[in-house]
């Protein structure tokens, strides 16, 4: 593959040639009116600005180059001064801080020592710079060249584009693919040329997936070297060039190194789903995820790597593969790209999207989809950051749609059994049940802390008035059960007593305050990446000398797809009061046409999480 972009690369420079387009900007040209601004006036809000993003060809060397002038307006701007930008690690790289000093611009260089590169995968890499001098009122002036083509161009940004514009000249020799995406509509939309202006700033939405998936962008890809090579007409055209790679294909086939740890497990006589759950733990126990997401390994032998015991997540998955391999079980790599990263495109075959490979090994005819690199997590689970769309078998010919859809859901149940004390106090348990997805992250967050009170630390912090004497907590190795949470607790501020009646919130911690869908429309899908079910019951004891005045009327609310439901019952027992909440989300994609339900929905359920228990003395 290397050899194949650095031969993309040549034709690119020998056959491409720039329009005599006229830049709407010259770096280190800062416009006096520019300097002056106080607020962007299309956005008042705006902590800052891109006021120009420009990128073309250049004939006289044919290099890509971009120009990037961004005005801070905010203290929250400040991020743009040590911002990352995805580019080649050849890139060369200028800047300056501008400000105004007694009426007159003054220009600081961003030096070469506050220019970082950082390898991210595979042949990805970012820069990462730190301006000098930067403060309220001043301006970022950035020029990027390079040899090559930029994976994708980005109109729309998290904060407003005045002016953003892409010259790529035509070729007979390079056919190009460009896709674009968002909602945003361009000024100027031809073969070769494209320019936005006025853009607002991108807003992100409560559980959206990635806003990698509606930014308004072009992708670039190329598809053909006419009479040389074809490479992302077809997804079988892309993974056939990604299965000759040293970091992918040849990466996996040199798997001598697990013929012992494969001769160990065959020795236990298991077979079928047990057989490959061994497999699948043994590689989990062995290997630490190094947190860096990739679809190539970190070495073109995977041995290396397993002597380190630490890698990213293709070394480790592509371990996986072998081994399976190894043991006979039918196994392939499925390719795909996680949700940060945006959905893979179906039909539409790129190199770039795809940043993560999981595998996906058939038993018994049922097909189980791997992912090795969480220390926590059983074999039948996958990563959340796994759970997007489609993925794709990385084979040769005849790849195949694989569904990322979760096989198991967050489910947790939680259950208050308290009675009320002399100083309304109320003291008793709290018994929580994670199950799936729920467990996972409880693991995950556990393990995080260094020991049992820290850990309680933090589960208490926002929940006032907890004391918890006596914390059991069960499972915790235990990958294939669930996360069993046991507390004796005492809980203060609770009950209020206004004349001779005591209300109570009876949701206690796991009460929905507020409605997470604020906004009175909504322009993108929510997602929530797997299905869900909470259930809390709370049960307590009728205060001796009193009785139930009041109780919540037992409600049941269902969206019209069927996408969501939500029971809330309240039951006297006589001597004691049972309180059942069960939200259960079961689709993880509802599309905005459902958005002002779903609204509704959760307005109903604050508001029936609100209403007390009032208990009357007798």
């Amino acid at each position: 593959m290397k050899k194949n972009l650095a031969v993309v690369t040549l034709f690119i420079l020998i056959h491409l040639s720039m329009f005599s387009q006229k830049s709407p900007i010259r770096y280190g040209d800062i416009d006096m009116a520019d300097m002056l601004m106080k607020v962007y006036p299309a956005d008042t809000t705006a902590a800052a600005a891109i006021l120009c993003d420009y990128g073309y060809f250049r004939e006289s060397n044919f290099q890509f180059t971009r120009n990037l002038r961004i005005k801070i307006l905010k203290k929250e701007g400040y991020s743009w001064a040590n911002a990352a930008f995805p580019t080649d690690p050849n890139t060369k790289l200028k800047g300056i801080t501008c400000n105004l000093v007694d009426g007159k611009i003054v220009q600081e260089k961003l030096r070469n020592e506050s220019i970082f590169t950082e390898h991210l995968t595979g042949q990805s890499y970012q820069l990462r710079i730190a301006m000098p001098n930067v403060k309220v009122g001043s301006i970022i002036d950035l020029e990027f060249s390079y040899n090559g083509m930029p994976r994708e161009w980005d109109f729309q940004d998290i904060i407003p584009v005045r002016y953003s514009e892409l010259n790529i000249e035509s070729s007979t020799r390079i056919r190009f693919k460009f896709t674009f995406y968002g909602l945003e509509h361009l000024t100027v939309s031809t073969p070769n040329r494209w320019v936005a202006q006025n853009i607002p700033a991108f807003k992100e939405e409560p559980l959206m997936n990635s806003k990698e998936n509606y930014l308004t962008k072009l992708r670039l890809d190329i598809l053909e070297i006419v009479n040389y090579h074809q490479f992302a007409t077809t997804w079988d055209n892309v993974f056939t060039d990604m299965l000759s790679l040293d970091a992918f294909g040849k990466a996996m086939d040199m798997s001598g190194y697990l013929s012992d740890l494969a001769k160990k497990i065959r020795s236990t006589g298991a077979s079928g789903t047990e057989e490959l759950k061994m497999a699948f733990d043994s590689i989990r126990q062995v290997m630490k995820w190094n947190e860096i997401e990739s679809f190539y390994t970190s070495s073109p032998t995977l041995s290396t790597v397993y002597k380190k015991k630490t890698g990213n997540s293709a070394d480790i998955n592509l371990m996986l593969y072998q081994l399976l391999n190894k043991l006979n079980i039918e196994v392939v790599p499925v390719g795909l790209s996680t949700r940060k990263n945006g959905i893979l495109p179906a039909i539409s075959p790129s190199y770039s999207m795809l940043n993560y490979v999981i595998v996906q090994a058939t038993v018994g005819g049922t097909k189980y989809l791997l992912d090795a690199s969480e220390s926590y997590m059983p074999c039948y689970l996958l990563p959340f950051r796994c759970l997007n769309h489609n993925g794709r078998t990385v084979v040769k010919t005849g790849s195949q749609l694989v569904d990322l859809s979760a096989p198991r859901a967050n489910r947790k149940v939680t259950m208050y059994n308290l009675e009320l004390a002399e100083d309304n106090a109320l003291k008793g348990n709290i018994n929580t049940v994670n199950t799936d997805y729920a467990a996972l992250d409880l693991r995950k967050k556990y393990h995080s802390f260094n020991s049992l009170d820290e850990f309680l630390d933090d589960y208490r912090k926002e929940k006032v008035g907890l004391l918890i004497e006596d914390p059991k907590i069960e499972n915790l190795d235990s990958l294939y059960k669930p996360v069993v949470e046991n507390y004796k607790v005492n809980i203060s501020g609770k009950v209020s007593s206004i004349g001779d009646e005591l209300y109570i919130l009876p949701m206690l911690y796991d009460q929905v305050f507020e409605n997470p869908f604020k906004s009175e429309e909504r322009k993108f899908p929510i997602d929530y990446g797997y299905k869900s079910d909470n259930t809390v019951i709370t049960t307590l004891k009728i205060p001796a000398g009193y009785a139930v005045n009041t109780l919540p009327a037992k409600i049941v609310l269902r969206m019209p797809d069927n996408s969501a439901t939500f029971l809330f019952d309240a039951v006297n027992n006589g001597a004691e009061i049972k309180i059942t909440s069960k939200l259960s989300i079961t689709k993880t994609l509802i599309t905005t046409d459902q958005y002002l339900n779903l609204r509704e929905f959760y307005d109903q359920l604050v508001k029936k999480e609100s209403e007390p228990v009032i208990f009357k003395k007798v």
